[in-house]
């Protein structure tokens, strides 16, 4: 059991609760090769989803009485609906490392069949906030959409999710890159490799030389 995550590591593993692209199975399972021990449906209270992390990607921020634009267009919602997904520390520590730009933080989510979990999220810090309100890259929300009609979350939020507008990524402008005030640009931070990641780029190039 890991004990760097407080209670949200007190039930035989790490519960994370995902709100963005690790929703889907293809991403969580897929492309990162994490399995959860077990997953279900939760609401996060008090809080809305926000596209203002670095390149316009999911974030949390509290929520205000008057709910921002989000996604160049929908209001968002109160509370935030996605997955928890219980992880083995090993898992969690992968994880982490694949989401270095952001900050864990401990919730109370609230699980569909009713019981409340303490979970980590992943929030960004204000040094990789962009201005709020800009449209997601097409890529990053379908898997967002995805991910809620796989967990059958609330269908106001699914509707909502569909709402969105989205763009290129190759559209994204200089605003999805600059600080709050506009006044810096937000270059990428080193990327963490982990173990799995380390294998499949071993398989790749080993893969690409037997091509040649």
């Amino acid at each position: 059991m890991s004990s760097s995550f407080g209670l949200g590591s007190q039930y035989d593993g790490v519960w994370n609760f995902a709100y963005g692209a690790n929703m889907a199975r293809e991403k969580l399972s897929g492309a990162r090769g994490l399995n959860p021990m077990e997953s279900k449906p939760g609401f996060l209270r008090g809080y809305r989803l926000s596209f203002s992390h670095r390149g316009a990607m999911g974030n949390v921020v509290p929520a205000a009485e008057d709910n921002a634009v989000v996604g160049g267009a929908c209001r968002a919602p109160d509370g935030v609906h996605g997955v928890l997904h219980r992880l083995t520390s090993e898992q969690m520590g992968a994880l982490t490392n694949m989401e270095h730009e952001y900050w864990p933080m401990e919730v109370n989510v609230e699980a569909y069949d009713g019981s409340t979990i303490r979970a980590v999220v992943f929030r960004s810090p204000p040094s990789r906030m962009i201005k709020d309100g800009l449209p997601p890259i097409t890529r990053y929300l379908s898997l967002l959409q995805m991910g809620a009609r796989d967990w059958q979350l609330d269908k106001s939020y699914c509707q909502f999710l569909d709402d969105l507008t989205s763009v290129d990524s190759r559209e994204r402008g200089h605003e999805y890159y600059s600080s709050l005030d506009g006044k810096n640009r937000l270059d990428p931070w080193p990327k963490i490799r982990v173990c799995s990641e380390k294998r499949r780029n071993l398989r790749r190039r080993g893969r690409a030389a037997e091509t040649r």
